[in-house]
């Protein structure tokens, strides 16, 4: 694949013109130049699978982290503040930048123009991202940070990462607003998170804040919903204060009139515990369930009305958050001892060892036992990667490396027939045509 530069191919044009009799037409074979760069740009794009298609679905079980579609993965790169993009054709990541020549980053100054609003030279720049990430109804959604009035926005564009628009100036209402009133009575606020998810053409944002005045701690939580095309407020649907001396925000989801937030809160008195909240979005009626109530248990994953989670040297459990059902997936003793990542993604249930485990070979090799969502054990892979859980997919099941940004795969018709191949993304790197033509 090849990447032609402009400058080296004006320079070639204008040797050449040099040795003919003839009056050279740069400017014509400039413009020839920048056509053909443009048409090997736009076959590229196409080649990796950086289109602006669109499946008519929306993936709204999988983890916000990840948005999909069936043709590639976008995820939010913490390290370099950059949009990314997978293409399952390709097995590529890559920034979600469509512009020739780009660096894709930011410049030295932020890369923000004069005035209240900016915009960033490369499109796959975001700033500050909360990495939530979601496709729907064909436009790719993340947030950024405003560096020039220090806000938080929600934009979307389209999924080959052009046409950035911004949906919801402000991001940061409530944790405003909190800021002001805990100046007045003497608290500040110490910390503060904000989540959103996009459903039926609305917007749901939860704010958290953490309030601290000496040695008294309290956590307000809040959840809002706007008007996806307008970005206007339609109602201000929770608020709750809590008398913990942490609480962490996780999933929202939102299913059947309700709204489902997954928490992790941390009490003085009983310890580290998940807290589940179901609000009705129509009557504002809630129901808060605690579940885990335990130091031991850690993390958790929530889809599609289930929460998995798991406890050190313990077995993995889900509970349903419509009839708060518990079920259980018993590990061996092996299992207990070197632990197990869990997670669940799509139609599967993953457990993944924490440490690589000796086979009857000698050979040592990671493995990931796959569950279906009724508990009926599928199939083991064997692998020498060290992944932590699967990190979303339908078609092509993507995982994330252990510390990392590297990313593995597998092909979903693959589970069942034990022969799963476990495949490394690699990361795209363009070439000029000097390089390509050296290789």
């Amino acid at each position: 694949m090849k990447k032609r530069i402009l400058l080296g191919a004006c320079i070639l044009t204008l040797c050449l013109s040099a040795c003919s009799s003839e009056e050279p037409d740069v400017e014509k074979d400039v413009e020839e130049n920048v056509d053909n760069l443009l048409e090997q740009f736009e076959e590229d794009k196409i080649d990796l699978g950086i289109t602006n298609e669109w499946d008519g679905i929306n993936y709204t079980d999988l983890s916000t982290q990840y948005g999909e579609t069936t043709e590639g993965f976008y995820y939010y790169g913490i390290g370099n503040n950059t949009m990314m993009y997978i293409s399952k054709k390709a097995a590529m990541a890559m920034p979600l930048c469509t512009k020739i020549e780009c660096i894709h980053g930011m410049d030295a100054t932020g890369s923000y123009a004069e005035g209240e609003e900016y915009s960033y030279k490369c499109n796959a720049a975001y700033y500050n991202s909360s990495v939530i990430v979601q496709v729907y109804n064909g436009k790719l959604y993340a947030d950024t940070e405003y560096k020039v009035d220090n806000r938080q926005a929600l934009l979307s564009c389209e999924l080959d990462g052009t046409e950035k628009t911004e949906v919801l100036r402000n991001l940061n209402v409530r944790i405003e607003e909190e800021r002001e009133k805990a100046e007045q009575i003497g608290y500040q606020v110490t910390a503060s998170s904000v989540d959103w998810c996009i459903d039926d053409d609305k917007i749901y944002v939860v704010s958290e804040a953490h309030l601290l005045k000496r040695s008294l701690n309290m956590d307000v939580l809040y959840v809002d919903i706007y008007d996806l095309k307008s970005g206007e407020l339609i109602k201000e649907l929770f608020y709750n204060e809590y008398e913990t001396y942490d609480m962490i925000p996780g999933y929202i989801y939102v299913a059947d009139d309700n709204v489902y937030l997954v928490n992790d809160m941390f009490y003085q008195d009983k310890g580290d515990t998940h807290n589940l909240v179901q609000i009705n979005e129509e009557t504002g009626e809630y129901l808060e369930v605690e579940f885990g109530a335990d130091r031991d248990y850690k993390g958790y994953n929530y889809i599609e009305g289930k929460i998995i989670f798991g406890k050190n040297g313990g077995d993995v459990y889900t509970l349903d958050v419509y009839d708060n059902e518990v079920k259980v997936i018993e590990l061996e003793e092996s299992e207990r001892e070197i632990g197990m990542y869990y997670g669940m993604e799509g139609d599967y249930i993953f457990l993944t060892t924490r440490q690589s485990v000796e086979l009857e070979d000698g050979t040592k090799m990671y493995y990931t036992k796959i569950y279906d969502r009724d508990y009926n054990y599928l199939d083991t892979m064997y692998h020498s990667y060290n992944i932590v859980a699967a990190a979303g997919g339908t078609n092509v099941i993507l995982f994330t490396g252990r510390g990392n940004d590297n990313f593995y795969y597998i092909n979903a018709d693959e589970i069942g027939t034990g022969n799963i191949e476990l495949k490394a993304i690699e990361m795209y790197k363009a070439t000029t045509e000097t390089e390509s033509e050296e290789q």
